[in-house]
C-alpha cells in the first residue's frame, strides 16, 4: 500500500504540471520532458522526493499520453503511440535518430490541410531497418496532431477514472510478483496470537520461536 500511496504524488505532479509547486520541482531538479524522472543520483534532491521516487521506480510504465499539440509529450521515452515508449519499439531507429530527447511536435511537419511525420536519422540505414521504419511511420500516420490543444496524461490500469489509490495498488501487486507476497506473509504473522514482541522479531525475518523461548 505504501508504493500506492507515494504513487498518488507521482501521479498529481503529471496531472498538475501549472501549479507552482510542480514548477518549482522542474526548475530545481531539471526533470521536464522527455522523460519526467527526476535525476534520483542528484545531490539537490531532498531526502524526501529521493525516497518517492525509488519506492515508486517503474511508475511511468502505468501512465499513458494522449498527443494533443505533441508540445508536453517525449516522442521516443513516453508511451503514446501503442502500449510502449517508441524507443523499446524500434530501439534500432531511435539509436540512430537525430533527436533522441525531442517532443512530439518536433517530429511533426505541419502543412496547409495536413501535416506529415519525419523522423530524422544518422547515415544511410540498412535494409531491415528502412524497412522498421517504414511501419513506425504507417503507424504514425494514423495520428494527426492538433494545434492548441494540450497533451493529457491517462491512468492505463483505469482509463475511464483516472488515478486511484486502489487501482494503483493492484496494479503493483500484478507487476511486483513479491509485492504480493509481502503482503500475504503479513497478514498470516498479524493473524497469531504470538506476542508483540514476536511479531515484531518476525516481521523482522527473526526466528519467532527463539524469541519466545528466551522470554
Amino acid at each position: 500500500m505504501n508504493k500506492a500511496l507515494l504513487s498518488k504524488w507521482r501521479w498529481r505532479w503529471l496531472v498538475n504540471r501549472d501549479r507552482p509547486w510542480c514548477r518549482l520541482l522542474e526548475t530545481r531538479f531539471r526533470c521536464g520532458i522527455p522523460s519526467r524522472r527526476f535525476p534520483i543520483g542528484s545531490i539537490q534532491l531532498s531526502s524526501v522526493w529521493h525516497g518517492i521516487l525509488e519506492a515508486t521506480e517503474g511508475f511511468m510504465n502505468a501512465v499513458r499520453w494522449s498527443v494533443g499539440d505533441g508540445r508536453e509529450t517525449s516522442f521516443w521515452h513516453d508511451t503514446w503511440l501503442g502500449d510502449s515508449p517508441l524507443k523499446d519499439r524500434f530501439g534500432d531507429i531511435y539509436q540512430q535518430s537525430c533527436s533522441k530527447r525531442g517532443i512530439v511536435q518536433s517530429f511533426w511537419c505541419a502543412q496547409p490541410g495536413e501535416g506529415h511525420w519525419n523522423v530524422r536519422t544518422r547515415g544511410r540505414l540498412d535494409e531491415e531497418t528502412a524497412i522498421l521504419l517504414s511501419y513506425m511511420l504507417r503507424e504514425l500516420s494514423e495520428v494527426k496532431l492538433a494545434a492548441g490543444v494540450r497533451d493529457s496524461v491517462v491512468w492505463r490500469p483505469q482509463p475511464q477514472n483516472s488515478f486511484s489509490v486502489r487501482s494503483c495498488y493492484d496494479w503493483w501487486r500484478r507487476h511486483l510478483p513479491r509485492f504480493g507476497d509481502t503482503t500475504d506473509k503479513m497478514k498470516e504473522i498479524w493473524c497469531t496470537k504470538a506476542p508483540l514482541k514476536g511479531l515484531w522479531e518476525a516481521g523482522l525475518g527473526n526466528n519467532i520461536n527463539e524469541v519466545v523461548q528466551d522470554e
